[in-house]
């Protein structure tokens, strides 16, 4: 039997968004807070997409080192990383 947010994330899937967005959705939603009209749900939902979307860049940095036999620095260039961007990663592979 699926939980709440495996219903979400599928939900919302189905509806053409991300997956770090329905992901970063349901995060949130199963947290406890429905008023989407609040600052704290507009904090809390971007701290969640956040989080999710780093999990989604370092699981497809690993993949590719993993699978192609990458250094950490080629497979964050092979999906397009920013430099800024890598000095902030590297340290969490």
């Amino acid at each position: 039997m699926c939980d709440l947010k495996e219903v979400l994330i599928a939900g919302f899937m189905v509806k053409g968004k991300s997956e770090i967005w329905a992901k970063a959705y349901a995060r949130f939603y199963t947290a406890g807070y429905s008023d989407s009209d609040s600052r704290e749900y507009a904090d809390g939902f971007e701290e969640g997409y956040n989080e999710v979307q780093l999990e989604v860049q370092l699981k497809s940095i690993r993949n590719l080192m993993k699978n192609l036999h990458l250094t950490v620095e080629a497979a964050m260039n092979a999906l397009g990383i920013s430099p800024e961007k890598q000095k902030e990663l590297a340290p969490l592979i």
